[in-house]
């Protein structure tokens, strides 16, 4: 064997975990963290990796033995496996304590970011004391043979062993999902609307609750998507007439309406000119926001979110509404 193929099999398997880490990430931004196949490599990357990069810089010549019940026993593959997933769960639920009690939060982002920092961290320390053991003696990986924890030979020992294979199994698929659920379980969509006091900050009070008809109102629509992924929003502004006594709506009519794609922990803000047409007191403006497109008759009942303030529109010669988006402020996402 050259020197070259010995190097190769000497470091595969840390190159295979860091090719796995690269591509983990590629297809977790690409695809979504939420998607079934990509929360499956994610109990890899955060049940198996981690450990396995710590046992393989703890551990790294091939003859390393420990002391069991006063018998001498050589490390195996095997028990570097299973060490790698003992060690990967004592080390992603540290994380979880830090991470639950600092600003970032239990979530997929920050959580994914910091077992890949443990990856890197652990894959050069790995590689470095692999580099500096001589080669003789660093660890490879290699099929076993003979009787090992993969070829028991009793039948205690093999159902012993299926039933690591399961539990290791439902480990990955656990974790991978609990990657997940932290930030499936905190999404949420904010809507508000707001108006810019004298001193131009932006607040949720100070609405025009008396308009002449025909004449233009300044006001703004904040929409902060917290969803864990890129949402195409649609917002529907409406001018409705409210039965007090039973709080039906006797009419209604679309002020407009406007688009805008939204990134995931980004917020956008769109000003728009409120002008009023119909007149009336005690009018209800209520802006609906919907992902994707609204239905054809867009109502607070089937809108995702809604926002209102109520106004009286005093007597103007016009006959139509108008909803005038502008560009977004700056900081707001298109």
């Amino acid at each position: 064997m050259s020197v070259r193929e010995s190097l190769a099999a000497q470091f595969l398997d840390l190159a295979v975990c860091a090719g796995f880490l690269v591509g983990y990430v590629v297809l977790a931004s690409t695809l979504g963290v939420p998607s079934p196949g990509i929360a499956f490599l994610g109990g890899i990357y955060v049940a198996f990796v981690p450990g396995y990069v710590i046992v393989s810089a703890l551990f790294p010549r091939s003859e390393t033995t420990a002391q069991l019940r006063g018998d001498v026993r050589r490390l195996t593959l095997g028990h570097r496996l299973v060490l790698s997933v003992g060690t990967s769960l004592i080390v992603v639920a540290l994380l979880g304590l830090v991470l639950a009690s600092s600003p970032f939060g239990l979530f997929a982002g920050p959580t994914i970011a910091a077992v890949g920092a443990v990856n890197v961290v652990g894959l050069l320390v790995a590689a470095k004391r692999r580099w500096s053991t001589p080669p003789g003696r660093r660890f490879r990986v290699s099929l076993p043979r003979g009787p090992s924890l993969l070829t028991a030979s009793s039948g205690l020992e093999r159902a012993v062993t299926a039933l690591l294979v399961v539990c290791v199994v439902v480990a990955f698929g656990g974790v991978g999902y609990a990657v997940v659920t932290p930030e499936q379980g905190e999404t949420f969509t904010g809507f508000s609307v707001l108006t810019e006091d004298d001193a131009g900050r932006l607040t949720a009070s100070d609405y025009p609750t008396d308009v002449v008809a025909g004449e233009a109102s300044e006001l703004y629509v904040q929409i902060e998507n917290e969803e864990g992924r890129a949402v195409d929003y649609t917002a529907v502004v409406l001018l409705q007439d409210v039965d007090e006594n039973t709080g039906t709506v006797a009419a209604s009519s679309e002020l407009g309406r406007f688009e805008t794609r939204v990134s995931s922990g980004e917020t956008d803000v769109r000003r728009f000119e409120f002008r009023p047409e119909r007149v009336g007191t005690n009018q209800r403006v209520q802006l609906l926001l919907y992902e994707g497109s609204p239905p054809a008759e867009p109502t607070g009942a089937n809108a995702y979110r809604t926002v209102h303030f109520w106004t009286t529109v005093r007597a103007s010669g016009q006959a139509n509404a108008s909803l005038a988006p502008s560009p977004p402020s700056p900081g707001g996402s298109a």
